[in-house]
Protein backbone atom coordinates (compact mmCIF):
# COMPACT_ATOMS: atom_id res chain seq x y z
CA UNK A 1 0.00 0.00 0.00
CA UNK A 2 1.22 3.26 -1.25
CA UNK A 3 1.94 6.19 1.87
CA UNK A 4 -1.24 8.22 1.77
CA UNK A 5 -0.14 12.17 0.14
CA UNK A 6 -0.52 15.09 2.41
CA UNK A 7 -2.48 17.09 -0.11
CA UNK A 8 -2.69 21.00 1.01
CA UNK A 9 -3.66 24.59 -0.88
CA UNK A 10 -3.46 27.77 0.47
CA UNK A 11 -5.47 30.79 -0.55
CA UNK A 12 -4.38 34.37 -0.65
CA UNK A 13 -7.67 36.95 -0.92
CA UNK A 14 -7.79 40.31 0.01
CA UNK A 15 -10.10 42.14 2.45
CA UNK A 16 -11.26 45.67 1.90
CA UNK A 17 -11.38 47.12 5.42
CA UNK A 18 -14.26 48.53 6.91
CA UNK A 19 -13.21 51.88 6.16
CA UNK A 20 -12.66 51.03 2.53
CA UNK A 21 -9.09 52.12 2.89
CA UNK A 22 -7.00 49.05 3.69
CA UNK A 23 -6.79 45.85 2.15
CA UNK A 24 -6.10 42.92 4.61
CA UNK A 25 -4.61 40.16 2.68
CA UNK A 26 -5.60 36.97 3.98
CA UNK A 27 -3.78 33.19 4.11
CA UNK A 28 -6.57 30.53 3.59
CA UNK A 29 -5.24 26.91 3.97
CA UNK A 30 -7.30 23.97 2.09
CA UNK A 31 -6.51 21.17 3.90
CA UNK A 32 -6.91 17.85 1.75
CA UNK A 33 -7.95 15.54 3.55
CA UNK A 34 -10.26 18.27 5.79
CA UNK A 35 -9.18 19.31 9.02
CA UNK A 36 -9.02 16.98 11.98
CA UNK A 37 -11.35 18.56 14.14
CA UNK A 38 -13.67 19.65 11.43
CA UNK A 39 -16.54 18.53 14.30
CA UNK A 40 -15.28 20.81 17.10
CA UNK A 41 -16.25 24.38 17.59
CA UNK A 42 -14.63 26.54 20.10
CA UNK A 43 -17.25 29.08 22.16
CA UNK A 44 -15.97 32.69 23.81
CA UNK A 45 -18.43 33.73 26.12
CA UNK A 46 -18.03 37.62 26.85
CA UNK A 47 -14.34 37.65 25.76
CA UNK A 48 -12.39 41.02 26.96
CA UNK A 49 -9.56 41.23 25.16
CA UNK A 50 -8.87 40.84 21.41
CA UNK A 51 -5.03 39.55 22.01
CA UNK A 52 -7.66 36.59 23.76
CA UNK A 53 -9.40 36.02 20.60
CA UNK A 54 -6.19 35.67 18.94
CA UNK A 55 -4.24 33.73 21.12
CA UNK A 56 -7.22 31.08 20.84
CA UNK A 57 -7.19 31.39 17.21
CA UNK A 58 -4.01 30.01 16.67
CA UNK A 59 -4.43 28.01 19.36
CA UNK A 60 -7.37 26.40 17.24
CA UNK A 61 -5.69 25.90 14.14
CA UNK A 62 -2.46 24.30 15.06
CA UNK A 63 -5.17 21.64 16.04
CA UNK A 64 -6.83 21.38 12.75
CA UNK A 65 -10.25 22.79 14.62
CA UNK A 66 -11.28 25.89 12.55
CA UNK A 67 -14.50 26.78 13.70
CA UNK A 68 -14.45 29.36 16.37
CA UNK A 69 -18.00 31.53 17.42
CA UNK A 70 -17.78 34.31 19.89
CA UNK A 71 -20.84 35.39 22.35
CA UNK A 72 -21.78 38.80 23.32
CA UNK A 73 -18.00 40.35 23.25
CA UNK A 74 -16.80 43.01 25.19
CA UNK A 75 -14.17 43.78 22.34
CA UNK A 76 -13.77 43.37 18.50
CA UNK A 77 -12.50 40.20 18.40
CA UNK A 78 -11.03 41.02 14.84
CA UNK A 79 -8.10 43.63 15.48
CA UNK A 80 -5.16 44.49 14.36
CA UNK A 81 -3.70 43.03 17.58
CA UNK A 82 -5.60 39.64 17.57
CA UNK A 83 -4.75 39.19 14.20
CA UNK A 84 -1.05 39.73 14.45
CA UNK A 85 -0.65 37.30 17.40
CA UNK A 86 -3.27 34.91 15.58
CA UNK A 87 -0.43 34.43 13.40
CA UNK A 88 -1.27 32.06 10.52
CA UNK A 89 -4.80 31.63 11.65
CA UNK A 90 -6.19 35.09 10.79
CA UNK A 91 -8.87 33.74 8.47
CA UNK A 92 -10.13 31.84 11.14
CA UNK A 93 -11.17 35.60 13.19
CA UNK A 94 -12.40 36.81 9.67
CA UNK A 95 -14.92 34.08 9.27
CA UNK A 96 -15.67 33.54 13.50
CA UNK A 97 -19.71 33.55 13.75
CA UNK A 98 -20.31 36.33 17.03
CA UNK A 99 -23.88 35.41 18.39
CA UNK A 100 -25.83 37.26 21.19
CA UNK A 101 -26.92 34.40 23.03
CA UNK A 102 -25.08 31.39 24.03
CA UNK A 103 -28.12 28.84 23.28
CA UNK A 104 -27.37 30.07 19.11
CA UNK A 105 -24.01 29.18 19.02
CA UNK A 106 -25.09 25.75 20.19
CA UNK A 107 -27.94 25.19 18.40
CA UNK A 108 -26.09 23.11 15.95
CA UNK A 109 -24.03 20.65 18.08
CA UNK A 110 -24.37 17.09 20.11
CA UNK A 111 -22.83 17.93 23.06
CA UNK A 112 -21.88 21.54 24.27
CA UNK A 113 -19.02 21.45 26.97
CA UNK A 114 -18.59 24.22 29.38
CA UNK A 115 -15.07 23.92 30.96
CA UNK A 116 -14.69 25.60 34.61
CA UNK A 117 -12.46 24.93 37.27
CA UNK A 118 -15.54 25.15 40.03
CA UNK A 119 -17.10 21.86 39.54
CA UNK A 120 -18.53 21.16 43.28
CA UNK A 121 -22.69 22.41 43.21
CA UNK A 122 -22.95 22.03 39.35
CA UNK A 123 -26.47 20.70 39.06
CA UNK A 124 -25.95 18.49 35.98
CA UNK A 125 -23.09 16.06 34.90
CA UNK A 126 -19.43 17.15 35.55
CA UNK A 127 -16.40 15.73 33.78
CA UNK A 128 -13.64 16.15 36.57
CA UNK A 129 -10.64 15.95 33.85
CA UNK A 130 -9.95 15.44 30.05
CA UNK A 131 -9.70 11.83 30.06
CA UNK A 132 -13.41 11.76 31.55
CA UNK A 133 -14.36 13.73 28.73
CA UNK A 134 -12.88 11.80 25.82
CA UNK A 135 -14.72 8.75 27.63
CA UNK A 136 -18.20 10.52 27.06
CA UNK A 137 -19.70 8.61 24.43
CA UNK A 138 -20.95 11.41 22.27
CA UNK A 139 -16.81 12.41 22.16
CA UNK A 140 -16.29 8.91 21.51
CA UNK A 141 -18.33 9.33 18.66
CA UNK A 142 -16.97 12.37 17.24
CA UNK A 143 -13.31 10.63 17.61
CA UNK A 144 -14.15 7.67 16.13
CA UNK A 145 -16.46 8.56 13.20
CA UNK A 146 -14.66 8.29 9.50
CA UNK A 147 -13.31 11.17 7.99
CA UNK A 148 -14.66 13.32 5.77
CA UNK A 149 -13.48 13.64 1.88
CA UNK A 150 -14.06 15.87 -0.14
CA UNK A 151 -13.69 15.71 -4.40
CA UNK A 152 -10.54 15.37 -6.18
CA UNK A 153 -9.00 14.80 -8.96
CA UNK A 154 -8.92 10.51 -9.93
CA UNK A 155 -5.13 10.97 -9.00
CA UNK A 156 -5.91 12.02 -5.57
CA UNK A 157 -8.74 10.28 -4.79
CA UNK A 158 -6.74 6.49 -5.26
CA UNK A 159 -4.01 8.19 -2.74
CA UNK A 160 -6.96 8.64 0.08
CA UNK A 161 -8.68 5.52 -1.08
CA UNK A 162 -5.54 3.76 0.15
CA UNK A 163 -6.21 4.89 3.88
CA UNK A 164 -10.24 4.56 3.01
CA UNK A 165 -9.90 0.45 1.95
CA UNK A 166 -8.43 -0.45 5.31
CA UNK A 167 -11.49 0.67 7.21
CA UNK A 168 -14.49 -1.57 6.80
CA UNK A 169 -16.83 -0.86 3.99
CA UNK A 170 -20.29 0.60 4.32
CA UNK A 171 -22.48 0.79 1.63
CA UNK A 172 -23.52 4.25 -0.07
CA UNK A 173 -27.29 4.31 2.17
CA UNK A 174 -25.22 3.90 5.08
CA UNK A 175 -22.56 6.59 4.18
CA UNK A 176 -25.16 8.76 3.98
CA UNK A 177 -26.95 7.84 7.45
CA UNK A 178 -23.39 8.44 8.86
CA UNK A 179 -23.11 12.09 7.52
CA UNK A 180 -26.28 12.56 8.88
CA UNK A 181 -25.24 11.60 12.16
CA UNK A 182 -22.23 13.06 12.96
CA UNK A 183 -21.66 14.18 16.06
CA UNK A 184 -20.63 18.01 16.89
CA UNK A 185 -19.71 18.97 20.40
CA UNK A 186 -19.12 22.61 21.30
CA UNK A 187 -16.13 23.70 23.85
CA UNK A 188 -17.24 26.89 25.72
CA UNK A 189 -15.01 28.88 27.53
CA UNK A 190 -15.40 31.85 29.62
CA UNK A 191 -14.35 35.10 30.30
CA UNK A 192 -11.19 35.96 31.52
CA UNK A 193 -11.66 37.56 34.61
CA UNK A 194 -14.12 35.21 36.19
CA UNK A 195 -15.00 32.55 33.67
CA UNK A 196 -18.82 31.56 32.81
CA UNK A 197 -21.88 32.38 34.84
CA UNK A 198 -23.74 29.38 36.63
CA UNK A 199 -26.41 29.92 34.10
CA UNK A 200 -24.06 29.48 31.11
CA UNK A 201 -22.44 26.19 32.56
CA UNK A 202 -26.36 25.11 33.20
CA UNK A 203 -26.81 25.90 29.16
CA UNK A 204 -24.15 23.53 28.63
CA UNK A 205 -24.84 19.60 28.31
CA UNK A 206 -21.94 18.67 30.76
CA UNK A 207 -19.40 20.65 32.74
CA UNK A 208 -15.34 19.35 32.58
CA UNK A 209 -12.36 20.84 34.69
CA UNK A 210 -8.84 20.90 33.39
CA UNK A 211 -6.78 19.28 36.03
CA UNK A 212 -4.05 22.38 37.91
CA UNK A 213 -2.57 22.86 40.81
CA UNK A 214 -2.53 25.15 43.84
CA UNK A 215 -0.61 27.78 42.50
CA UNK A 216 -3.31 29.42 40.39
CA UNK A 217 -6.49 29.91 40.03
CA UNK A 218 -6.92 29.56 36.28
CA UNK A 219 -5.33 28.83 33.08
CA UNK A 220 -5.32 31.31 30.22
CA UNK A 221 -8.15 31.11 27.64
CA UNK A 222 -5.55 29.78 24.63
CA UNK A 223 -3.48 27.62 27.17
CA UNK A 224 -7.38 25.85 28.30
CA UNK A 225 -7.86 25.74 24.66
CA UNK A 226 -4.39 24.38 23.82
CA UNK A 227 -4.74 21.52 26.34
CA UNK A 228 -8.16 20.23 25.27
CA UNK A 229 -8.23 20.47 21.89
CA UNK A 230 -4.80 19.02 21.62
CA UNK A 231 -6.10 15.81 23.85
CA UNK A 232 -9.14 15.75 21.27
CA UNK A 233 -6.55 15.82 18.64
CA UNK A 234 -4.20 12.88 19.83
CA UNK A 235 -7.29 10.92 20.58
CA UNK A 236 -8.90 11.35 16.91
CA UNK A 237 -5.56 10.71 15.17
CA UNK A 238 -5.42 7.24 17.34
CA UNK A 239 -8.61 6.36 16.55
CA UNK A 240 -7.97 6.56 12.96
CA UNK A 241 -4.94 4.89 12.91
CA UNK A 242 -6.61 2.09 14.64
CA UNK A 243 -9.17 1.39 11.94
CA UNK A 244 -6.78 2.56 9.39
CA UNK A 245 -4.24 -0.09 10.84
CA UNK A 246 -1.51 1.84 10.40
CA UNK A 247 1.02 4.31 12.40
CA UNK A 248 -0.76 7.78 13.55
CA UNK A 249 2.18 9.07 11.92
CA UNK A 250 1.76 7.81 8.84
CA UNK A 251 -2.05 9.62 8.92
CA UNK A 252 -2.04 12.67 6.04
CA UNK A 253 -2.37 14.72 9.57
CA UNK A 254 0.82 15.54 10.75
CA UNK A 255 3.16 18.05 9.40
CA UNK A 256 6.78 16.49 9.93
CA UNK A 257 8.47 19.36 8.26
CA UNK A 258 8.26 22.77 7.07
CA UNK A 259 7.66 21.95 3.88
CA UNK A 260 4.36 19.16 4.66
CA UNK A 261 2.90 22.66 5.97
CA UNK A 262 -0.20 23.85 4.36
CA UNK A 263 1.14 25.29 0.95
CA UNK A 264 1.52 29.58 1.17
CA UNK A 265 2.36 29.29 5.05
CA UNK A 266 5.66 31.28 6.03
CA UNK A 267 6.66 32.44 9.17
CA UNK A 268 4.80 35.40 8.44
CA UNK A 269 1.76 34.06 7.66
CA UNK A 270 -1.08 36.36 9.32
CA UNK A 271 1.00 38.87 10.87
CA UNK A 272 0.10 42.52 10.15
CA UNK A 273 2.99 44.79 9.85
Amino acid sequence: MSTPSRQSRGIIGRLMSATGRKHHIIWQPELDPPPLLADVCVVLVGPKKPISCGTVARACSCFECEDVRVVTPRCDHNTRSSRSVSKGAQYILWRAQVHDKLADALADVDLAVAFTRWLPGQSHPALPDIPSLLGHPVVEQMLQQPQQTIEHDSHQQRDLQDVQQQQPQVTTQQQQQQQQKRARIALVFGREEFGLSDDEVAACDSACAISIGRLQESLSLSHATSIVLSQLYQARLSALAAAAGMAPAALPYSAGSLHELADGYDSSSGIEH
